[in-house]
Parts: structure tokens; C-alpha cells; sequence
């Protein structure tokens, strides 16, 4: 009896003991369970704010891919004018250099016509003096009674060199008829340029508003890359319009390097434009003057013929 009453208090001592220990788990599980209940209400929260945000992103996407497509269409449009005007574009930068050659030939050959106007111009003043120095002869032998047969003979012989000199200057006047034709050239060259010069602004205003649409369709599509690289849906793009995107990187530059060579090529052409309109101006003065000695010079022959 005693054994049992003593197996039945440590029956119950154990009890109270699991009792505790169960009760101090059933509070900690309860605390695990609301700080749970808590997670979940937080996660939950922010669930539906991820449910909204995605829809609105999925609304925001539909835009875009409608922008998108509009886009696409536009590009292709501007792309499909921009193939049409590239040969054009190289054809006149062809034809502006082979222009531009030509300048330089031109230029080149009115360098050694200038050298020739020089040593024509040289020749006519020594013709000048030595007629100045004959009228002069002319007088004094005037005032001289002496043997005018022998006077008159050698005044013969000048005025026969004087007139073979002429010969020789009518000769240069060739030169000078040259001189004048490959002057006429140069100002067609320059009218050619001008014209060239006209079609190129032409072409360039086209470029402009090429370059204004690129400009418009580079500012969208940065937009729209700033806009994708936020999305949680990105990789919802396929792989053809991330090469289409990648490709309109490419076009733009290669445009915006093409308009600044043509800018370059235009500055070029204008600046030998105006040395060429200088240049002629020049050669055009020279050949009146030259002209004008030419004139004095054949009155001073006739002069000295009737005085003969």
C-alpha cells in the first residue's frame, strides 16, 4: 500500500511537471503563431500592392507595345526614305568632288596663265619704252640737218623691229584669247558649283528633318528602354525587338556621322568657292590692263607709220 501511494505522488509530481513545460511551449507556439499571423498580414499587404503595381504594369506595357508597333511603322516608313535618299546623297557628294578636282585643275592652270599675263605684261612695257625712246630719237633727229637718208634708214630698221616685236605680241594676244577662255570655264565651273551648292542645301534640309525624326524616335525609344529596364515583365520581349532596338542605335549614329561629313564637305566647298570668285576678279582686272597696253601700243605703231 504504501509502495502504490508512493508511485501514485510521483505519478502526479510528473503531471504537474509536463503540465508546466507543455504550457510554456503552448505560449511560445502562440507567440510563433501571432508574429506568423503578422508576417502573413505584412506579405498579404504586399501582395495585393505587387497585384496592383504588375496590372498597372501590365496596362502600361499594352501602351507601349501599341507605341511600340506605331513606332515600328514610323521607323520603317523613315528608314525605307532614308534607303531612297543615301544614293542620291553619295551620287551628289560624287559629283561634287569630281567637281571639286576640277576646281583645283582649273585653279592650277590660271596659276600658270597668271605667270604668262606676267611676262606678257613684262614684254609690252619694254615694247612701250623702247617706242617712247624712238618717238624721242624721232624729235632730236628732227632738229638735225645732217644725212637724213642714213637717219631715215636706221628709223627703217627700228620700225621693222618694232613690227616684228608687234608680230611677236600679236602672238602673245593668243595667249591672252586663252586667257580669257579658260576664265570663261572658271566661272562656269563657279556657276556649276553654285548650283551644286543649291542642290546640296536642298539635300541638306532633307537630312534636317530625316535627323528631327531620328531625334523624335530616339527620345521614344529612350523613354522606352528607361521604362523596360524598370518593368518586372521584361523579359516578356522577344529577341527580335531587342535586335530591332539595337539596330536603331546603330542606324542613328551612323546618320549622325554621315550628316556631319557632308557639313564638313559643304564648308570646304563654299571656302574654294570664294577664293575662286577672288581669284578671277584678279585675272579679270589683269587682262583689261593688259588689254589696254595692247591698244596704246598699236596707236603708237600707227602714229609712228604716218609720221613714216
Amino acid at each position: 500500500m504504501e509502495d502504490f501511494q508512493k508511485g501514485y505522488n510521483e505519478n502526479i509530481s510528473s503531471n504537474k511537471t509536463s503540465l508546466v513545460e507543455f504550457e510554456i511551449s503552448f505560449r511560445k507556439l502562440k507567440n510563433e503563431l501571432f508574429l506568423k499571423r503578422n508576417e502573413a498580414s505584412k506579405l498579404k499587404t504586399e501582395l495585393i500592392e505587387v497585384n496592383e503595381e504588375k496590372h498597372k504594369l501590365k496596362i502600361s506595357l499594352d501602351k507601349l507595345k501599341k507605341n511600340f508597333d506605331e513606332n515600328k511603322i514610323t521607323l520603317d516608313l523613315v528608314m525605307k526614305k532614308m534607303q531612297e535618299f543615301e544614293p542620291r546623297y553619295y551620287e551628289k557628294r560624287d559629283a561634287l568632288i569630281k567637281s571639286e578636282l576640277q576646281y583645283k585643275i582649273a585653279v592650277t592652270e590660271i596659276d600658270v596663265l597668271k605667270q604668262d599675263l606676267q611676262k606678257i605684261s613684262s614684254e609690252t612695257s619694254q615694247l612701250t619704252r623702247k617706242l617712247d625712246n624712238l618717238e624721242e630719237k624721232q624729235k632730236c633727229d628732227a632738229t638735225y640737218n645732217g644725212d637724213m637718208s642714213a637717219k631715215f634708214a636706221q628709223i627703217k630698221n627700228q620700225i621693222n623691229t618694232i613690227k616684228a616685236e608687234l608680230e611677236n605680241a600679236t602672238k602673245d594676244q593668243y595667249k591672252i584669247t586663252e586667257i580669257s577662255r579658260k576664265i570663261d570655264l572658271s566661272e562656269e565651273a563657279v556657276k556649276k558649283c553654285k548650283e551644286l551648292k543649291l542642290k546640296n542645301k536642298t539635300l541638306k534640309e532633307e537630312l534636317e528633318k530625316s535627323n528631327e525624326e531620328n531625334v523624335k524616335l530616339k527620345a521614344q525609344w529612350e523613354k522606352f528602354e528607361d521604362i523596360y529596364q524598370k518593368s518586372l515583365l521584361k523579359e516578356e520581349f522577344n529577341l527580335p525587338a531587342k535586335i530591332f532596338l539595337i539596330q536603331c542605335k546603330k542606324m542613328s549614329s551612323f546618320y549622325t556621322e554621315a550628316i556631319k561629313n557632308r557639313n564638313e564637305l559643304l564648308t570646304t566647298a563654299n571656302k574654294l568657292l570664294e577664293e575662286e570668285k577672288l581669284t578671277n576678279k584678279r585675272l579679270i582686272e589683269e587682262n583689261e590692263k593688259l588689254f589696254e597696253k595692247c591698244r596704246t601700243l598699236d596707236e603708237k605703231s600707227e602714229k609712228l607709220c604716218l609720221n613714216q
